[in-house]
C-alpha cells in the first residue's frame, strides 16, 4: 500500500468527549486507582483504569475518553500504597459523555471562575440553526380550559468548529402504549365503560399521549390504571379519562413511575384531549392570554424541553434554564410568545427561530 506523502486535518480541530472524574483522596500521600466502565459489574473486558500518583492539591482529576453519546458509564476509585492494604472501592458514580473543555482549570478557580467543567465555550453555546420556524403548534380553549401543543421536525445545528448536533423530531419523543386497565371493587358508580389514555410528563408538560384503551365496569367497580414503564429523564406520568376520544387530563402533578392509579370518576378540571394534540402539550391555559415560551434542546437527556410550562409573563428563571449548561436555545434571543384564542376557538401557527440567524 502506498503511504500518503502529506496529510491535513482540513482545518478542523476535533472535539474530544468523555467523562471527567474528580477524586478527593482521604489521604493525599496514597496513590489512587480510578476505573470507568460501561457496566456496574466492572468486568475487565469493559473497564478502563488509570492510576495516579499522590497529589499535593488533594484532588485527582482524570479524563476518560469515550464517544459523545447518551450511553451511561460508571466510575469508582480506591487508594493503594506499597506496604499497605489496598483500600475498598468508593461508591459508584455515573454520567454520560460530554465534550471536554480545552484545559483543566486550577482547582482553586473551579468554584468561581468557570460555569462548568462540561462547557466547551461557556453556558450559551454559539450554535447556528435554520432560519425557518422551529415549531408548529395547535391551541384551543374548551369550557375555559385551554391548551397549546407543539411539534417540530428534526434539525441539524452547527457549532463554530464545523461539527454538528442533530435535534430529533418531535415524533421521536417517548410515547407510552395504550394503558393496561383492570376492574376492582370499592366504587360507587353504575355500570359503564371508561376510556383512558396516559402520557409521560416533564417540566409540567405532557409529551405524546398514548392511544386510547377502554374497559367495561360493572356497578360499584373502579378501574386500575397500570403505570407505564419508567422513562429515563421524565418526571413521571399522568392519565386522561373517561369519555371516548374526549378524555380530560386528571392531574398535572406527575404520578411516580411504578405507582398505579385507581379511579372511580374522572373530573372535568383540566384540559380536554383532542386529535389536534401534537408531541408536547401544555394544559390549563387561559383564553385570550399571551404566554411566553423558552424551549431548548437538552443534550444530556436528548429531549426538547419547555421550562416553566407556559409563562404568563417573561421569566428570568426559565431563560436561565434555557441557556444553561449543555442546553441549546431554539427560540431566538429570549422567548417567543403565543396568544391563545378566545373560549370555544382553536388556532395554529409556527414559532421559534435560530439564535444567530
Amino acid at each position: 500500500m502506498t503511504l500518503p506523502t502529506s496529510m491535513t486535518s482540513g482545518g478542523y480541530s476535533l472535539r474530544q468527549a468523555g467523562i471527567r472524574v474528580d477524586v478527593y483522596p482521604g489521604d493525599p500521600t496514597f496513590w489512587t486507582e480510578i476505573q470507568a466502565s460501561s457496566s456496574t459489574a466492572f468486568q475487565s473486558s469493559r473497564t478502563v483504569k488509570i492510576k495516579r500518583a499522590p497529589s499535593d492539591s488533594n484532588l485527582v482529576t482524570v479524563d476518560f475518553h469515550f464517544p459523545f453519546s447518551t450511553r451511561t458509564y460508571f466510575t469508582r476509585a480506591r487508594h493503594f500504597k506499597t506496604g499497605y492494604t489496598t483500600g475498598p472501592w468508593s461508591g459508584v458514580a455515573s454520567d454520560q459523555p460530554a465534550y471536554f473543555v480545552e484545559t483543566i482549570p486550577h482547582p482553586a478557580n473551579m468554584a468561581t471562575r468557570i460555569s462548568s467543567l462540561h462547557n466547551v465555550q461557556g453556558s450559551m453555546l454559539p450554535v447556528i440553526g435554520p432560519a425557518t420556524a422551529f415549531f408548529s403548534f395547535n391551541d384551543g380553549v374548551t369550557a375555559g380550559l385551554g391548551f397549546i401543543s407543539f411539534d417540530w421536525a428534526s434539525q441539524t445545528l452547527r457549532y463554530p468548529d464545523g461539527s454538528t448536533v442533530t435535534i430529533p423530531a418531535g415524533s421521536s419523543m417517548p410515547k407510552p402504549a395504550a394503558p393496561t386497565l383492570t376492574a376492582t371493587g370499592g366504587g360507587a358508580q353504575g355500570a359503564r365503560t371508561v376510556f383512558v389514555r396516559v402520557a409521560y410528563m416533564k417540566d409540567g408538560n405532557l409529551y405524546p399521549v398514548s392511544a386510547e384503551n377502554s374497559i367495561a365496569l360493572l356497578a360499584n367497580q373502579r378501574v386500575i390504571i397500570t403505570a407505564p414503564p419508567a422513562q429515563a429523564g421524565m418526571d413521571g406520568w399522568t392519565w386522561l379519562g373517561f369519555g371516548t376520544n374526549a378524555e380530560y387530563v386528571q392531574t398535572t402533578t406527575p404520578v411516580a413511575f411504578g405507582t398505579n392509579v385507581t379511579a372511580d370518576t374522572a373530573a372535568v378540571v383540566n384540559a380536554q384531549w383532542t386529535a389536534s394534540w401534537l408531541n408536547m402539550t401544555m394544559v390549563n391555559l387561559a383564553a385570550s392570554t399571551q404566554y411566553f415560551f423558552y424551549p431548548f434542546y437538552d443534550q444530556e437527556l436528548t429531549y426538547m424541553r419547555f421550562p416553566g410550562a407556559a409563562n404568563a409573563a417573561k421569566s428570568g428563571t426559565s431563560a436561565q434554564l434555557q441557556n444553561g449548561d449543555k442546553n441549546i436555545a431554539v427560540s431566538g434571543f429570549g422567548s417567543f410568545a403565543v396568544t391563545l384564542p378566545g373560549n370555544g376557538a382553536t388556532a395554529s401557527g409556527t414559532a421559534g427561530v435560530s439564535k444567530y440567524l
